[in-house]
């Protein structure tokens, strides 16, 4: 479309239309005294347009822009939301960020899963505070879900403020809400079940062992002060709590003892149905590891 005779073409077409499209060419061919000298270029779709008396191809004007972040995966969305499900299901386990991306790599059967630094990102997007993560050096981050105790005592305002609740229903509410505060706080305690808690920690520190809300509860809850008793029940609390993810220094120390001196597997099995010390198997785990 650079020919000489394009122009004299354009100015015939520009007096047979006569309309503004036209009005518009005329100048810029009036401007333009050599196409071919100024490399004049012409759209082919707008020359077939102006040249049969059709219109100008619509054109949105509106620049399109990419979507600002990381694009999204409806796939890999949906197997999240289900380790999600998972986690929540799952708060006595102790689940760390590989174990959270090998369980989305099960759900999404064979495709891409989130890298640990991606999945991290997305567990505090969708819990924000109430989500912490603990590191151990030269392991995984272990996560642990818990609530905001601002959040619990948020809960217990509101129902307080109706004024259709009854005292009993109110009663049950700050039950419920002690129950929440202490084992959130249960739940946020570090744990490392790589090595066993330190002789001395077994009775020296027993009652520090416990969580400061819990530790509160029980001094209000028993009589006398007697620290012994406080720590066996709260330690027996905090391990029925978080069974598989924490170990107990007074429950593994009575197991280790017990078996100890009477050698009986019944003895020890007996007391930990009862939830006064840890199980036999870890007896023995423990008895491998101290040989």
């Amino acid at each position: 479309m650079r020919t000489d005779g394009l122009r004299t073409e354009l100015l015939r077409v520009c007096d047979e239309r006569r309309d503004a499209w036209a009005e518009t060419m005329r100048g810029k061919l009036n401007f333009l005294q050599d196409l071919h000298a100024s490399d004049a270029v012409y759209h082919q779709q707008c020359c077939v347009n102006f040249r049969t008396g059709r219109q100008p191809p619509v054109r949105s004007t509106k620049r399109k822009r990419s979507a600002s972040g990381r694009p999204t995966d409806p796939v890999r969305e949906a197997a999240f939301s289900e380790v999600c499900a998972h986690l929540e299901m799952n708060l006595d386990a102790q689940l760390t960020l590989p174990d959270l991306v090998q369980k989305q790599m099960e759900y999404l059967e064979g495709a891409e899963p989130y890298s640990v630094t991606h999945m991290k990102a997305m567990l505090i997007e969708r819990y924000g505070t109430d989500i912490s993560f603990s590191s151990v050096p030269g392991k995984p981050s272990i996560v642990t879900m818990h609530n905001s105790v601002s959040k619990i005592l948020r809960r217990n305002y509101e129902l307080f403020s109706d004024a259709a609740c009854d005292e009993e229903t109110r009663k049950n509410s700050i039950m419920e809400s002690a129950v929440r505060i202490i084992r959130s706080d249960i739940l946020s305690m570090e744990s490392d079940l790589s090595a066993y808690p330190p002789a001395a920690d077994i009775y020296e520190n027993s009652v520090s062992f416990l969580p400061s809300s819990l530790r509160l509860f029980l001094e209000k809850l028993l009589a006398g002060e007697d620290e012994s008793r406080m720590a066996g029940i709260g330690q027996a609390i905090v391990q029925g709590a978080r069974p598989r993810s924490i170990i107990a220094p007074l429950q593994l120390g009575l197991a280790i003892q017990v078996h100890h001196h009477f050698r009986s597997r019944f003895l020890v099995d007996t007391l930990y149905k009862l939830t006064f010390c840890s199980s036999y198997s870890e007896v023995t785990r423990f008895e491998s590891n101290a040989a």
